[in-house]
């Protein structure tokens, strides 16, 4: 009896795993495939941006409304519906007949998506006793880390080699096998059935939504533009007004004295900005290798392999010596190496070899793996169990804000300093130039002939261009660099706070919770 119970917590984290991957591997996969969706729907920039809005602005509605939903219904029940909308988004997108129906099943998707990270963390503190559940954090850890950088390898592939329409339908039997571990497998678990704060959820939900659409969306349109200013004005007045409304309600819809305990703040910091300087990281070497380089997307989803490999191979290991040595030894070695293999992208040039990024990527990605997942661990251990929802809902919705805040700080740099670069540039040409010779022998390339000179300069204009761009994307690894001190930082003052000693938590000391009444 005993075996079998063993078994069917395994089952269970297999079930939460695949669908993590579903959910995850699905955002960069779709990415790849923006060219081919323009051209098959024959939509421009200004229309096929709202692939990944309605993704992310549903999201933004349903994440609020997680904890709540998985309290007052069960997190079984839940889990099945979120992966059911999600399988089914997935079908009905292979299936879209014009943009308008893909954009609408996106949203199904990320109904169904927006709910699987926290469940799958609620879950699993509820499943594995805490002897085990430091290794079965660091095995569902694996999607969050390997997903953005297999997936373009994925992606790129099927879109090359089959159609984009597989990048949907693949979803289908993988979801099903999840929905089919956790109809099997998976118990339901203790109701705490409660009110639903509706003023609560008409203040947050549509400003999250709003605030994840402007950080989408600035980068290219500007921080300037009316409806930009619009949403982020919104949604800081909405931020403000909603921990006012949330403090003593006696059903809030977000537990806010959470961050009265000051290691689940630390810890929730630290995630933020750690996850800030990995997601921009992440978003931008596509762009360098693909933009720069000249690599299609599945040659350079097969140069950041090294990257998800690393993170595979860390994951258990931090799960391993978490309960050994504590998170918080094991998260400021994972950051530290996140700094350091960040640094090495500062220094990218025009001429930038494999063999160059390659060691930076094994550290990012082993310091990803050794530090996520601990941090994680640490904040959740000092949360109640019936706060455990609650909490999990608040890191993911301060998860994907990182993620989307990462990206459009970083883009914004990459953008805004290639143009200040350019000028530098343009200023100091000379025919001393160091670059004079590759501009030659582009120019004999080219065929344009020694006296074309307004080939001759378009050409050379482009040069600097791509060298602005360059070193704009180096000041933006160099923001990346300051959001992982900034996390190094929040991890010193978790550790300092925390003061169990390794592989304990408040709930073995008896003391569940009394902190936060």
């Amino acid at each position: 009896m005993e075996e079998l119970a063993q078994r069917r917590k395994w089952l269970i984290l297999a079930a939460i795993v695949t669908g993590l991957a579903l959910d995850l591997l699905d955002i960069t996969v779709v990415n790849v495939a923006i060219p081919h969706l323009m051209a098959e729907f024959g939509v421009g920039v200004d229309d096929i941006h709202w692939i990944s809005t309605a993704y992310l602005m549903a999201m933004g509605v349903v994440i609020p409304l997680t904890a709540f939903l998985a309290d007052t219904y069960g997190m079984r029940r839940l889990f099945l519906i979120s992966m059911g909308l999600f399988t089914t988004g997935s079908f009905l997108c292979g299936l879209a007949w014009n943009f308008d129906t893909l954009v609408f099943f996106r949203v199904l998707q990320g109904l169904g998506g927006g709910m699987i990270m926290p469940l799958g963390i609620s879950i699993v503190y509820r499943t594995f006793p805490p002897s085990e559940r430091d290794m079965a954090m660091g095995i569902m850890g694996v999607p969050l880390l390997v997903a953005p950088a297999v997936g373009p390898i994925l992606g790129g592939y099927l879109v090359e080699h089959a159609t984009w329409r597989l990048i949907f339908y693949l979803n289908l039997p993988i979801g099903l096998l999840a929905i089919l571990l956790t109809f099997l497998a998976m118990p339901e678990f203790a109701l705490h059935p409660r009110k639903i704060d509706y003023v609560g959820f008409f203040l947050l939900a549509p400003a999250l939504s709003g605030f994840l659409l402007a950080l989408n969306k600035a980068p290219s349109d500007g921080w300037g533009a009316p409806y930009i200013v619009l949403l982020l004005v919104y949604a800081g007045f909405s931020f403000v007004l909603f921990p006012l409304w949330e403090v003593g309600r006696q059903d809030p819809l977000m537990e806010i004295k959470l961050f009265c305990h000051p290691v689940y703040t630390a810890g929730a910091l630290a995630i933020t900005l750690a996850i800030m300087a990995i997601m921009g990281s992440l978003f931008l070497l596509p762009i360098f290798l693909q933009d720069v380089q000249g690599y299609g997307p599945l040659a350079t989803g097969v140069i950041l392999l090294p990257e998800a490999l690393a993170a595979m191979v860390a994951l258990p290991i931090a799960g391993f010596l978490t309960g050994r040595v504590g998170p918080g030894p094991l998260a400021l070695t994972g950051t530290s190496l996140v700094i350091w293999g960040t640094l090495g992208l500062t220094r990218l040039g025009l001429d930038t070899t494999v063999s160059f990024l390659t060691p930076n990527l094994i550290l990012l990605g082993f310091g990803m793996g050794l530090g996520i997942m601990p941090v994680m661990t640490a904040a959740l251990d000092v949360v109640p169990p019936e706060l455990n929802n609650q909490a999990t809902s608040i890191l993911n919705m301060l998860r994907q804000v990182g993620s989307s805040f990462g990206i459009a700080l970083m883009s914004t740099v990459a953008q805004t300093h290639q143009e200040a670069h350019f000028v530098h540039l343009a200023e100091k040409f000379t025919y001393n130039y160091p670059m004079l010779p590759e501009l030659l022998t582009r120019l004999s390339w080219a065929s344009i002939g020694p006296h074309d000179s307004s080939g001759v300069w378009a050409l050379i204009a482009a040069q600097l261009q791509l060298q602005a761009f360059v070193y704009a994307l180096d000041d933006a690894f160099v923001l990346a660099v300051i959001f992982g001190v900034l996390a190094a930082l929040g991890i010193i003052v978790l550790c300092c706070f925390r003061k169990i000693g390794p592989g304990k938590t408040k709930q073995e000391e008896g003391t569940d919770g009394a902190h936060f009444n």
